[in-house]
Protein backbone atom coordinates (compact mmCIF):
# COMPACT_ATOMS: atom_id res chain seq x y z
CA UNK A 1 0.00 0.00 0.00
CA UNK A 2 1.27 3.34 -0.80
CA UNK A 3 2.41 6.07 1.63
CA UNK A 4 1.66 8.87 -0.31
CA UNK A 5 -1.15 9.81 1.90
CA UNK A 6 1.00 9.44 4.88
CA UNK A 7 3.75 11.52 3.98
CA UNK A 8 1.98 14.11 1.53
CA UNK A 9 -1.67 14.35 3.45
CA UNK A 10 -4.29 16.49 2.50
CA UNK A 11 -5.99 16.23 5.94
CA UNK A 12 -4.59 15.92 9.57
CA UNK A 13 -6.52 15.39 12.95
CA UNK A 14 -4.51 16.28 16.06
CA UNK A 15 -5.95 13.46 18.66
CA UNK A 16 -4.90 14.96 22.20
CA UNK A 17 -4.73 18.56 20.85
CA UNK A 18 -3.51 20.66 23.77
CA UNK A 19 -3.91 24.39 24.29
CA UNK A 20 -1.00 24.57 26.80
CA UNK A 21 2.33 25.74 25.27
CA UNK A 22 5.00 23.68 26.07
CA UNK A 23 2.64 20.26 25.71
CA UNK A 24 3.32 17.55 22.66
CA UNK A 25 -0.51 18.09 21.74
CA UNK A 26 0.14 21.76 21.50
CA UNK A 27 3.51 21.31 19.89
CA UNK A 28 2.61 18.82 16.97
CA UNK A 29 -0.50 21.43 16.39
CA UNK A 30 1.32 24.31 15.80
CA UNK A 31 3.97 22.41 13.61
CA UNK A 32 0.94 20.59 11.38
CA UNK A 33 -0.66 23.94 10.96
CA UNK A 34 1.71 25.88 8.74
CA UNK A 35 0.84 22.94 6.25
CA UNK A 36 -1.19 22.89 3.24
CA UNK A 37 -3.38 20.42 4.90
CA UNK A 38 -6.67 21.04 6.60
CA UNK A 39 -6.04 20.75 10.25
CA UNK A 40 -8.60 19.96 13.06
CA UNK A 41 -7.94 19.49 16.61
CA UNK A 42 -9.15 16.98 18.76
CA UNK A 43 -9.97 17.60 22.31
CA UNK A 44 -12.95 17.57 24.25
CA UNK A 45 -12.30 20.11 26.41
CA UNK A 46 -11.81 22.66 24.07
CA UNK A 47 -14.10 25.40 21.84
CA UNK A 48 -10.84 26.42 19.92
CA UNK A 49 -7.01 25.74 20.24
CA UNK A 50 -4.44 28.11 17.84
CA UNK A 51 -7.73 29.71 16.37
CA UNK A 52 -9.19 26.01 15.25
CA UNK A 53 -11.91 24.89 15.47
CA UNK A 54 -11.68 21.68 17.76
CA UNK A 55 -13.61 18.65 17.77
CA UNK A 56 -14.68 16.27 20.31
CA UNK A 57 -13.62 13.36 18.68
CA UNK A 58 -12.67 12.30 15.19
CA UNK A 59 -16.17 10.44 14.33
CA UNK A 60 -17.36 14.24 14.07
CA UNK A 61 -15.15 15.53 11.30
CA UNK A 62 -17.17 15.10 8.39
CA UNK A 63 -13.93 14.83 5.50
CA UNK A 64 -12.05 11.86 5.13
CA UNK A 65 -9.02 11.81 7.22
CA UNK A 66 -6.18 11.06 5.78
CA UNK A 67 -3.56 11.12 9.13
CA UNK A 68 -4.62 11.21 12.56
CA UNK A 69 -1.33 12.33 15.10
CA UNK A 70 -2.26 10.86 18.27
CA UNK A 71 -0.28 12.74 20.77
CA UNK A 72 -2.10 10.87 24.29
CA UNK A 73 -0.21 8.96 26.86
CA UNK A 74 -0.09 5.05 25.75
CA UNK A 75 -3.32 4.41 27.76
CA UNK A 76 -5.37 6.14 25.89
CA UNK A 77 -3.81 5.24 22.42
CA UNK A 78 -6.21 1.79 21.88
CA UNK A 79 -8.98 4.01 22.22
CA UNK A 80 -8.22 6.71 19.50
CA UNK A 81 -6.88 3.97 17.44
CA UNK A 82 -10.60 2.49 18.00
CA UNK A 83 -12.52 5.46 16.99
CA UNK A 84 -9.93 6.42 13.82
CA UNK A 85 -10.89 3.29 12.78
CA UNK A 86 -14.37 3.41 12.89
CA UNK A 87 -13.89 6.26 10.22
CA UNK A 88 -11.46 4.88 8.07
CA UNK A 89 -8.88 7.04 8.96
CA UNK A 90 -6.04 6.03 6.34
CA UNK A 91 -3.02 6.73 8.54
CA UNK A 92 -1.93 7.16 12.09
CA UNK A 93 1.18 8.34 14.13
CA UNK A 94 1.81 7.23 17.70
CA UNK A 95 3.68 9.71 19.26
CA UNK A 96 3.89 7.94 22.53
CA UNK A 97 6.29 5.96 24.44
CA UNK A 98 5.59 2.67 26.65
CA UNK A 99 4.77 0.11 24.56
CA UNK A 100 7.27 -3.00 23.70
CA UNK A 101 9.84 -1.66 24.88
CA UNK A 102 8.75 -1.40 28.43
CA UNK A 103 8.24 -5.49 28.33
CA UNK A 104 5.45 -8.16 27.72
CA UNK A 105 2.88 -5.80 29.07
CA UNK A 106 3.70 -3.09 25.68
CA UNK A 107 3.91 -5.94 23.56
CA UNK A 108 0.52 -7.05 24.84
CA UNK A 109 -0.46 -3.57 23.96
CA UNK A 110 0.67 -3.37 20.62
CA UNK A 111 -1.25 -6.82 19.36
CA UNK A 112 -4.22 -5.26 20.64
CA UNK A 113 -3.39 -2.14 18.53
CA UNK A 114 -3.12 -4.69 15.65
CA UNK A 115 -5.85 -5.92 15.75
CA UNK A 116 -8.05 -2.59 16.13
CA UNK A 117 -6.91 -0.95 13.19
CA UNK A 118 -8.45 -2.25 10.46
CA UNK A 119 -7.14 -0.60 7.19
CA UNK A 120 -5.27 1.94 8.55
CA UNK A 121 -1.78 2.23 8.66
CA UNK A 122 0.22 2.97 11.26
CA UNK A 123 3.59 4.61 12.31
CA UNK A 124 5.06 4.40 15.54
CA UNK A 125 4.55 3.85 17.85
CA UNK A 126 7.36 5.72 20.43
CA UNK A 127 7.73 7.45 17.38
CA UNK A 128 9.64 11.43 16.89
CA UNK A 129 7.01 11.51 13.75
CA UNK A 130 7.60 13.01 9.94
CA UNK A 131 9.26 15.63 8.62
CA UNK A 132 8.82 16.78 5.04
CA UNK A 133 10.29 20.25 3.88
CA UNK A 134 9.06 20.58 0.67
CA UNK A 135 5.36 20.08 1.47
CA UNK A 136 5.82 21.55 4.90
CA UNK A 137 4.81 18.61 7.12
CA UNK A 138 6.05 18.24 10.23
CA UNK A 139 4.62 16.58 13.32
CA UNK A 140 7.75 16.27 15.52
CA UNK A 141 6.89 16.43 19.10
CA UNK A 142 9.98 18.45 19.62
CA UNK A 143 9.48 22.97 19.31
CA UNK A 144 11.59 24.76 16.56
CA UNK A 145 13.25 26.36 19.22
CA UNK A 146 14.93 23.23 20.81
CA UNK A 147 15.36 21.55 17.73
CA UNK A 148 16.22 23.54 14.43
CA UNK A 149 14.65 22.02 11.07
CA UNK A 150 16.74 21.45 8.37
CA UNK A 151 16.14 22.76 5.05
CA UNK A 152 14.55 21.04 2.28
CA UNK A 153 17.64 19.00 0.27
CA UNK A 154 18.30 15.65 -1.18
CA UNK A 155 18.58 13.22 2.01
CA UNK A 156 16.18 10.93 3.34
CA UNK A 157 16.57 10.01 6.75
CA UNK A 158 14.18 7.18 8.01
CA UNK A 159 15.63 6.18 12.17
CA UNK A 160 14.20 3.55 14.06
CA UNK A 161 16.16 5.89 17.16
CA UNK A 162 14.19 9.51 17.99
CA UNK A 163 17.31 11.15 19.84
CA UNK A 164 19.59 10.31 16.86
CA UNK A 165 17.22 11.78 14.94
CA UNK A 166 16.84 15.11 16.73
CA UNK A 167 20.66 15.56 17.54
CA UNK A 168 21.49 15.18 13.70
CA UNK A 169 18.84 17.07 12.37
CA UNK A 170 19.96 20.40 14.76
CA UNK A 171 23.04 19.49 13.38
CA UNK A 172 21.98 19.37 10.04
CA UNK A 173 20.24 22.93 10.20
CA UNK A 174 23.36 24.20 12.00
CA UNK A 175 25.29 23.96 8.82
CA UNK A 176 22.74 24.90 6.13
CA UNK A 177 22.11 21.01 5.02
CA UNK A 178 19.20 20.03 3.94
CA UNK A 179 17.12 16.87 3.38
CA UNK A 180 14.14 15.93 1.53
CA UNK A 181 12.19 14.19 4.48
CA UNK A 182 12.74 12.49 7.67
CA UNK A 183 10.04 9.37 9.08
CA UNK A 184 10.86 7.81 12.48
CA UNK A 185 9.72 4.70 12.88
CA UNK A 186 9.85 3.76 16.64
CA UNK A 187 8.85 0.65 17.56
CA UNK A 188 7.73 -0.48 13.66
CA UNK A 189 4.37 -2.05 15.00
CA UNK A 190 3.23 -1.51 11.26
CA UNK A 191 5.02 0.78 8.56
CA UNK A 192 9.17 -0.54 8.61
CA UNK A 193 11.90 0.30 6.87
CA UNK A 194 11.22 -1.80 3.67
CA UNK A 195 8.10 0.22 2.88
CA UNK A 196 9.56 3.72 3.56
CA UNK A 197 12.62 2.32 1.39
CA UNK A 198 10.55 1.47 -1.37
CA UNK A 199 9.06 5.18 -1.42
CA UNK A 200 12.56 7.31 -1.30
CA UNK A 201 13.59 4.68 -4.28
CA UNK A 202 11.21 6.53 -6.48
CA UNK A 203 10.87 9.99 -4.95
CA UNK A 204 12.61 12.05 -7.47
CA UNK A 205 13.46 14.89 -4.51
CA UNK A 206 15.55 12.25 -2.99
CA UNK A 207 19.40 10.85 -4.31
CA UNK A 208 20.72 9.20 -1.11
CA UNK A 209 18.85 7.35 1.67
CA UNK A 210 20.17 7.22 4.81
CA UNK A 211 19.01 4.80 7.61
CA UNK A 212 19.23 3.87 11.07
CA UNK A 213 18.17 0.92 12.18
CA UNK A 214 18.69 -1.55 15.58
CA UNK A 215 16.59 -4.46 13.96
CA UNK A 216 15.08 -5.44 10.82
CA UNK A 217 11.63 -6.46 10.45
CA UNK A 218 12.24 -8.09 7.49
CA UNK A 219 15.62 -8.89 6.95
CA UNK A 220 15.61 -10.61 3.87
CA UNK A 221 13.11 -8.36 2.16
CA UNK A 222 15.71 -5.48 3.24
CA UNK A 223 18.50 -6.95 1.29
CA UNK A 224 16.36 -7.73 -2.03
CA UNK A 225 14.70 -3.90 -2.28
CA UNK A 226 18.88 -2.47 -1.13
CA UNK A 227 20.50 -4.89 -4.35
CA UNK A 228 17.58 -3.44 -6.60
CA UNK A 229 17.52 -0.05 -5.68
CA UNK A 230 21.22 0.74 -4.52
CA UNK A 231 23.38 0.82 -7.86
CA UNK A 232 20.64 3.83 -8.97
CA UNK A 233 20.25 5.24 -5.50
CA UNK A 234 22.81 5.05 -2.59
CA UNK A 235 21.33 3.63 0.84
CA UNK A 236 23.82 4.27 3.60
CA UNK A 237 22.91 2.07 6.96
CA UNK A 238 23.94 2.42 10.59
CA UNK A 239 22.87 -1.26 12.02
CA UNK A 240 22.96 -0.15 15.71
CA UNK A 241 23.49 -3.44 18.65
CA UNK A 242 26.79 -4.33 16.69
CA UNK A 243 28.41 -5.72 20.09
CA UNK A 244 26.21 -8.13 22.77
CA UNK A 245 26.30 -5.18 25.18
CA UNK A 246 24.64 -2.95 22.46
CA UNK A 247 22.27 -5.55 21.43
CA UNK A 248 20.68 -5.19 25.00
CA UNK A 249 20.49 -1.82 24.77
CA UNK A 250 19.19 -1.94 21.36
CA UNK A 251 16.14 -4.21 23.16
CA UNK A 252 15.42 -1.68 25.79
CA UNK A 253 15.15 1.13 23.45
CA UNK A 254 13.07 0.31 21.24
CA UNK A 255 12.33 -3.43 21.87
CA UNK A 256 14.19 -4.83 19.04
CA UNK A 257 16.42 -7.91 18.76
CA UNK A 258 19.69 -7.14 16.78
CA UNK A 259 20.97 -10.07 14.64
CA UNK A 260 24.59 -11.13 14.18
CA UNK A 261 26.99 -8.23 13.13
CA UNK A 262 28.85 -10.22 10.73
CA UNK A 263 25.97 -11.96 9.00
CA UNK A 264 24.96 -8.02 8.92
CA UNK A 265 28.25 -6.68 7.51
CA UNK A 266 28.55 -9.63 4.91
CA UNK A 267 24.40 -8.68 3.94
CA UNK A 268 25.85 -5.13 3.04
CA UNK A 269 28.05 -5.68 1.09
CA UNK A 270 26.16 -8.49 -1.21
CA UNK A 271 23.67 -5.84 -1.26
CA UNK A 272 25.08 -2.71 -2.32
CA UNK A 273 24.66 -0.82 1.50
CA UNK A 274 27.56 1.40 2.37
CA UNK A 275 27.56 0.82 6.04
CA UNK A 276 28.08 4.05 8.45
CA UNK A 277 29.48 3.57 12.03
CA UNK A 278 28.74 6.58 13.75
CA UNK A 279 25.14 8.86 13.64
CA UNK A 280 27.50 11.48 12.28
CA UNK A 281 29.04 8.92 9.64
CA UNK A 282 25.48 8.21 8.57
CA UNK A 283 24.64 11.47 6.78
CA UNK A 284 28.13 12.64 5.91
CA UNK A 285 28.33 9.78 3.48
CA UNK A 286 25.05 10.47 2.62
CA UNK A 287 25.66 13.79 1.70
CA UNK A 288 28.34 12.94 -0.32
CA UNK A 289 26.95 9.95 -2.28
CA UNK A 290 23.86 12.74 -3.05
CA UNK A 291 25.93 15.39 -4.38
CA UNK A 292 28.93 14.46 -5.72
CA UNK A 293 30.23 12.44 -9.11
CA UNK A 294 31.13 9.18 -9.38
CA UNK A 295 35.04 9.28 -9.77
CA UNK A 296 36.56 6.77 -12.97
CA UNK A 297 39.34 5.80 -10.92
CA UNK A 298 41.25 6.10 -7.59
CA UNK A 299 43.38 8.71 -8.27
CA UNK A 300 43.17 11.85 -5.53
CA UNK A 301 44.69 15.01 -6.19
CA UNK A 302 44.76 17.16 -2.29
CA UNK A 303 44.71 20.77 -2.19
CA UNK A 304 44.99 23.11 0.40
CA UNK A 305 46.41 26.32 1.93
CA UNK A 306 47.85 24.34 5.09
CA UNK A 307 50.32 21.76 5.40
CA UNK A 308 49.84 20.02 8.26
CA UNK A 309 45.75 19.23 7.25
CA UNK A 310 47.24 18.42 3.39
CA UNK A 311 50.04 15.59 4.75
CA UNK A 312 46.74 14.39 6.96
CA UNK A 313 44.62 14.25 4.33
CA UNK A 314 47.85 12.08 2.73
CA UNK A 315 48.28 9.88 5.15
CA UNK A 316 44.71 8.70 5.89
CA UNK A 317 44.33 8.08 2.16
CA UNK A 318 47.38 5.67 1.95
CA UNK A 319 47.03 4.41 4.74
CA UNK A 320 43.19 3.16 4.49
CA UNK A 321 43.87 2.13 0.81
CA UNK A 322 40.92 2.64 -1.21
CA UNK A 323 42.00 5.79 -3.12
CA UNK A 324 45.99 6.45 -3.89
CA UNK A 325 47.45 9.80 -3.69
CA UNK A 326 48.40 10.81 -7.61
CA UNK A 327 51.05 10.96 -9.37
CA UNK A 328 51.39 14.28 -10.85
CA UNK A 329 53.67 14.21 -14.40
CA UNK A 330 56.77 16.67 -14.45
CA UNK A 331 54.31 18.27 -17.16
CA UNK A 332 51.59 19.40 -14.79
CA UNK A 333 53.64 20.08 -12.14
CA UNK A 334 55.47 22.71 -14.64
CA UNK A 335 52.15 24.43 -14.92
CA UNK A 336 50.95 24.24 -11.10
CA UNK A 337 54.30 26.43 -10.44
CA UNK A 338 53.48 29.24 -12.79
CA UNK A 339 50.23 29.49 -10.89
CA UNK A 340 51.44 29.37 -7.13
CA UNK A 341 53.36 30.88 -4.83
CA UNK A 342 57.44 30.00 -5.28
CA UNK A 343 57.42 28.70 -2.15
CA UNK A 344 54.34 26.54 -2.46
CA UNK A 345 55.03 22.62 -2.98
CA UNK A 346 52.83 21.39 -6.04
CA UNK A 347 54.22 17.49 -5.44
CA UNK A 348 50.33 16.39 -4.34
CA UNK A 349 49.70 17.08 -1.88
CA UNK A 350 49.62 20.70 -3.50
CA UNK A 351 50.29 23.04 -0.50
CA UNK A 352 48.99 26.49 -1.57
CA UNK A 353 50.22 27.87 1.96
CA UNK A 354 48.41 30.24 4.09
CA UNK A 355 49.19 33.37 1.59
CA UNK A 356 46.62 31.45 -0.93
CA UNK A 357 44.50 33.27 -2.62
CA UNK A 358 40.90 32.34 -4.70
CA UNK A 359 42.32 32.90 -8.18
CA UNK A 360 45.23 30.08 -6.98
CA UNK A 361 42.81 27.59 -6.23
CA UNK A 362 40.93 28.41 -9.15
CA UNK A 363 44.24 27.96 -11.62
CA UNK A 364 45.04 24.70 -9.50
CA UNK A 365 42.18 23.37 -10.21
CA UNK A 366 41.56 24.19 -14.27
CA UNK A 367 45.46 22.71 -14.58
CA UNK A 368 44.19 19.52 -12.52
CA UNK A 369 40.89 18.80 -14.80
CA UNK A 370 42.81 19.74 -17.59
CA UNK A 371 45.62 17.10 -16.78
CA UNK A 372 43.68 13.79 -17.21
CA UNK A 373 46.04 12.98 -14.13
CA UNK A 374 43.58 12.65 -11.33
CA UNK A 375 40.18 11.05 -10.60
CA UNK A 376 38.90 13.03 -7.90
CA UNK A 377 39.51 16.34 -5.58
CA UNK A 378 39.83 16.97 -2.10
CA UNK A 379 39.89 20.46 -1.69
CA UNK A 380 40.90 21.71 1.74
CA UNK A 381 40.88 25.13 3.12
CA UNK A 382 41.49 27.09 6.50
CA UNK A 383 39.65 30.03 6.26
CA UNK A 384 41.44 32.44 9.01
CA UNK A 385 44.53 33.67 6.48
CA UNK A 386 42.95 37.21 4.91
CA UNK A 387 44.04 36.47 1.47
CA UNK A 388 41.17 33.95 0.75
CA UNK A 389 37.60 35.13 0.31
CA UNK A 390 33.85 34.18 0.97
CA UNK A 391 33.69 33.93 -3.03
CA UNK A 392 36.11 30.57 -2.73
CA UNK A 393 33.30 28.05 -2.87
CA UNK A 394 31.78 29.63 -5.65
CA UNK A 395 35.46 29.16 -7.14
CA UNK A 396 35.62 25.76 -6.26
CA UNK A 397 32.01 24.56 -6.86
CA UNK A 398 31.95 26.01 -10.70
CA UNK A 399 35.20 22.78 -11.32
CA UNK A 400 32.10 19.94 -9.13
CA UNK A 401 30.14 18.66 -12.31
CA UNK A 402 33.66 18.13 -14.22
CA UNK A 403 35.24 16.12 -11.21
CA UNK A 404 34.19 14.52 -7.84
CA UNK A 405 35.12 17.31 -5.29
CA UNK A 406 34.78 16.99 -1.83
CA UNK A 407 35.85 19.85 0.68
CA UNK A 408 37.24 20.23 4.33
CA UNK A 409 37.32 23.67 6.17
CA UNK A 410 38.45 23.71 9.58
CA UNK A 411 38.12 26.37 11.96
CA UNK A 412 35.13 27.83 14.06
CA UNK A 413 32.33 30.26 12.38
CA UNK A 414 34.04 31.34 9.39
CA UNK A 415 34.80 27.58 8.31
CA UNK A 416 30.81 27.12 9.57
CA UNK A 417 29.93 29.71 6.97
CA UNK A 418 31.71 27.94 4.46
CA UNK A 419 30.55 24.70 4.78
CA UNK A 420 27.18 26.58 4.94
CA UNK A 421 27.87 28.54 1.35
CA UNK A 422 29.52 25.27 -0.22
CA UNK A 423 26.05 23.82 0.81
CA UNK A 424 24.35 25.64 -1.33
CA UNK A 425 26.30 25.29 -4.47
CA UNK A 426 26.21 21.00 -4.17
CA UNK A 427 29.35 20.13 -2.69
CA UNK A 428 29.66 18.46 0.32
CA UNK A 429 32.32 20.09 2.56
CA UNK A 430 33.02 18.62 6.01
CA UNK A 431 34.66 20.65 9.30
CA UNK A 432 37.53 18.05 9.32
CA UNK A 433 39.82 16.52 6.97
CA UNK A 434 39.17 13.09 8.35
CA UNK A 435 35.37 13.08 7.17
CA UNK A 436 36.00 14.39 3.92
CA UNK A 437 38.71 11.26 3.46
CA UNK A 438 35.91 9.24 4.67
CA UNK A 439 33.16 10.11 2.25
CA UNK A 440 35.22 10.41 -0.53
CA UNK A 441 36.33 6.83 -0.14
CA UNK A 442 32.25 5.76 0.00
CA UNK A 443 31.47 7.93 -2.88
CA UNK A 444 34.64 5.51 -4.97
CA UNK A 445 32.88 2.11 -2.92
CA UNK A 446 29.33 3.11 -4.12
CA UNK A 447 30.67 3.90 -7.86
CA UNK A 448 32.75 0.86 -7.80
CA UNK A 449 29.45 -1.69 -6.55
CA UNK A 450 27.35 -0.10 -9.58
CA UNK A 451 30.02 -0.92 -12.01
CA UNK A 452 30.27 -4.86 -11.36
Amino acid sequence: MSLEQLFNPKSIAVVGASAKKGKVGNIVLRQVKESRAEVYPINPKEPKIEGLKCYRSVTEIEKQIDLAVISLPAPLVLGAIKECASVEVRNAIVIAGGFKETGERGKRAEKQILKTKGKMRILGPNTLGIYFPGNKIDTLFLPPDRMQRPKEGKIAFISQSGAIAATLMDRLALYGIGISAFVGLGNKLDINENECIDYFANDQKTKAICVYLESFKDAKGFGERCKKISPKKPIVVIKAGRTERGKRAASLHTGSLAGSDQVVDGAFKQCGVIRAKTPNELIDLGRALAYTLPPKGRRVAIIGNAGGFCVTCCDLIESHGILRVANLSSRTKSELKKVVLPFASVENPIDLTASAVDRMYKDTLDILVESKEVDCILCGTSPQPPGLTEKLPEVVGRYADRLPIIAYLVGGREAIERIRSFEKLGVAAYPEPESAVKTLEAVWQWAENTRT
